[in-house]
C-alpha cells in the first residue's frame, strides 16, 4: 500500500495497446541500431574527441556546469566561478558560519522521532528502517549558471 493508492494503481494492464505499441517501438529502434552498427556497445566518440573531453575535464582553469534552464553547458573561468561562490556565502542576511558540523545531532533529533512515530503505530518497521539514516552527509554546495539573464 503507497498512501491512499495501491501498488496496483501504478502497474498497466498487462494487455494495455499503449504499452505494446511502445514496446514495439523500441525493439524496432533496438535492431535499426544494431543494423546501422551503433548498438555494439562502443563509443560514438573519435579518439580525438574522447582525447579533448579528457583535456577540458582536467583543466583546472575552467569550470563546466550544466545551465539552470535549457540544457546548455556553460563553460566559466574557475577564478570567476568561485568569486561568484564566496560572493553569495558573504550574504549574512542568508547564510550563517557554523562552528560545527550538525548533521549528528539532526541524526538523533530524526531518530527520536522516527521512533515516536513507530511506537505511536504512525509507521512500521520497513517504513522506520527506510527512514533512519546511519551515515548522515553534510550537502555539497553548487550553484547553477543563469544564462538567460545579463552578467
Amino acid at each position: 500500500m503507497f498512501g491512499l493508492f495501491n501498488k496496483s494503481d501504478f502497474i498497466p494492464p498487462v494487455h494495455d495497446p499503449v504499452v505494446e505499441t511502445f514496446c514495439k517501438l523500441v525493439k524496432a529502434d533496438v535492431a535499426r541500431l544494431k543494423q546501422e552498427g551503433r548498438g555494439n556497445g562502443r563509443s560514438n566518440l573519435t579518439t580525438a574527441e574522447r582525447r579533448e573531453i579528457y583535456t577540458l575535464k582536467n583543466n583546472k582553469s575552467i569550470t563546466i556546469k550544466a545551465a539552470d534552464k535549457g540544457g546548455a553547458l556553460v563553460v566559466m573561468d574557475t577564478v570567476y566561478y568561485v568569486g561568484e561562490i564566496r560572493s553569495q556565502l558573504s550574504d549574512v542576511e542568508v547564510y550563517e558560519r557554523l562552528q560545527v558540523n550538525p548533521a549528528q545531532r539532526f541524526k538523533l533529533e530524526l531518530d527520536l522521532i522516527i521512533e515516536e512515530a513507530l511506537n505511536s503505530g504512525l509507521i512500521d518497521d520497513k517504513l522506520a528502517k527506510y527512514l533512519k539514516v546511519e551515515h548522515p552527509v553534510v550537502p555539497v554546495l553548487y550553484t547553477l549558471p543563469k544564462i538567460h539573464k545579463d552578467l
